[in-house]
């Protein structure tokens, strides 16, 4: 018998991703100079959905990045506090998506901003569902990253 990890998707139709487990999961402890941005989002499913891939993606493609300049990370899943990603990604923006608060420095940051802790530039933005249905925070959090990568 074949055991499903998760049964109730058997028959949803929509496509699902799986996300490598970058952050906690790496075997190396070197830092990652390559990564221009993590994206740190929360919910409750380890899957993200396609849609939502997609949004992410063609945020990072926006920001004159690659696929191998970016990192999803699902944080119901994955915690780590702020100065271990300081140490992974030393480069990279944190970009947090929906309320994103297990490491105090993470509440010092309001929505839609964009403040400088530490190493660490952060920027907060509406979770990822209410941004994906959402022109005005999409079109604010496009405002944001475009003054970190210096795009205008």
């Amino acid at each position: 018998m074949i055991t499903l990890l998760h049964p109730e998707l058997l028959f949803d139709k929509q496509k699902i991703y799986r996300l490598p487990k970058f952050v906690g999961k790496i075997a190396s402890k070197q830092p990652d100079t390559a990564i221009k941005m993590l994206v740190v989002y929360s919910q409750a499913a380890q899957l993200l959905a396609e849609s939502n891939k997609v949004l992410l993606d063609n945020l990072a493609k926006a920001c004159k990045l690659n696929t191998d300049n970016a990192r999803y990370v699902n944080a119901t899943c994955e915690l780590e506090l702020l100065s271990e990603w300081e140490k992974r990604y030393p480069n990279a923006l944190i970009l947090l998506l929906g309320d994103i608060s297990f490491d105090a420095k993470f509440q010092q940051v309001k929505v839609n901003e964009l403040k400088k802790i530490g190493q660490s530039n952060l920027l907060k933005a509406p979770p990822l569902e209410q941004l994906s249905q959402s022109k005005e925070g999409k079109a604010e959090l496009w405002r944001l990253l475009q003054i970190h990568f210096k795009l205008k």
